[in-house]
This record gives C-alpha cells, structure tokens and sequence, in this order.
C-alpha cells in the first residue's frame, strides 16, 4: 500500500475515483436573470421569448418586443431563448386620437 504525506492511502483515493464514476453526471441548472420592462426576474433555466410572454400573461397580440435593444422579429420569439443579463423590452400598440 503506497502512503501519501497525509497517512492516506493512494489506493483508497483511486477506489473514491472508482465508485464516484459510477454515478451519473447531473446537469447543473443555473438561475438566470433577465429585466422585462423595470421588472427584474429571476429564471431557473433559459427560456424562450415567447414562453416569458406566457409566464408573465403578456398577449401576444399587438407588441412589439426588444431585446438589448434589437427588435425581435416574431416568428423569431419560440426560438429566441432569453440569457442571463438580457434587457426585454415589450411595447404595447394603442389606438388614440
């Protein structure tokens, strides 16, 4: 049995190794937080535009949304998935006179 300085073993060291690799690796989910208008929320994972809009009970019918300043195109919104630090920008259309 090979010592190390501390009093362990190398061998019981390797035979951690061993037995750790047996279990399966989790995926580790990182919160991310994005602004929607002033509002600042916090998401377990990266979402989709479109599934903000949803969470957040925003219709989807005559908005516009930005994000970080670049108009987003909405065929793009199911696809566009939002990231940490991302500035969301909807604007509502009125009518007015």
């Amino acid at each position: 049995m090979v010592e190390t300085n501390g009093g362990k073993s190398l061998e019981a060291y390797f035979n951690f190794l061993q037995l750790a690799s047996r279990f399966p690796k989790q995926k580790i989910r990182h919160m991310i937080s994005v602004k929607l208008n002033t509002l600042n929320i916090d998401l377990q994972e990266e979402i989709s535009v479109e599934e903000l809009l949803r969470h957040q009970n925003i219709a989807e019918k005559g908005i516009a949304v930005a994000i970080n300043e670049e108009i987003l195109f909405r065929d793009s919104w199911a696809t566009t998935r939002l990231k940490d630090q991302d500035d969301i920008l909807v604007i509502q259309a009125t009518q007015g006179g």
